[in-house]
């Protein structure tokens, strides 16, 4: 309980710090997203400056050790786009608690115009059972793992913490959308790719 509402303190920090820039605040689409330290940045921006900027801010906030950079170069997403992506997240969320091989409590998601990003401390099969549920759910594009493993194999550029590897950003589009990317914007070089995962 005391993490979750320590990352609710940091999203409202975040979003307050954003608010306050007034570029931000008046050309972008920002929402940021908070998991046991990692700050995960979604929503659009006109300029690759904004986005900087914003991954900046955001980065110097308390108790965030990480920024997850996902905010694409465009206009704002309509209200309609935001409606449908509400409706995504609401749905996916009730099928990831009702699936026995996936820890739907310990899993955060976050839509952004048809992308899912995963959040969470969760074991391989769990996370994969996720993408699984995502990328099969109407009205996603891809799926995107932003997780810390709790057992499994060693990940592309680890980084090993007292209890968990992070896997960050490994992308998974849903069928028809072609193959998935994933960087990083904080410095560090890109996850490898993981196979696009296909509806049954």
């Amino acid at each position: 309980v005391g993490g979750r509402v320590g990352d609710e303190g940091s999203e409202r920090k975040a979003a307050a710090a954003l608010g306050e820039d007034a570029d931000i605040s008046k050309q972008a689409h920002s929402n940021v997203t908070r998991f046991n330290g990692i700050a995960l940045l979604t929503g659009e921006s006109p300029t690759p400056a904004l986005r900087a900027r914003a991954t900046a801010m955001v980065g110097k906030l308390d108790r965030v050790r990480r920024v997850q950079n996902e905010v694409t170069l465009g206009k704002p997403s309509s209200v309609g786009s935001r409606a449908d992506d509400t409706w995504i997240t609401t749905k996916l969320k009730s099928k990831l608690l009702a699936d026995k091989d996936v820890q739907g409590m310990r899993i955060k998601v976050v839509t952004e115009k048809g992308t899912v990003f995963l959040m969470g401390i969760v074991t391989r099969r769990s996370a994969d059972g996720a993408v699984r549920e995502a990328t099969s759910t109407r009205g996603v594009k891809r799926a995107a793992k932003v997780v810390e493993y709790l057992d499994g194999r060693p990940q592309p550029r680890a980084l090993h913490t007292r209890s968990a590897r992070h896997a960050l950003a490994q992308v998974a589009p849903a069928p028809g959308t072609g193959r998935g990317s994933a960087r990083h914007l904080s410095g560090r070089r890109p996850v490898r790719r993981l196979r696009s995962t296909a509806a049954p």
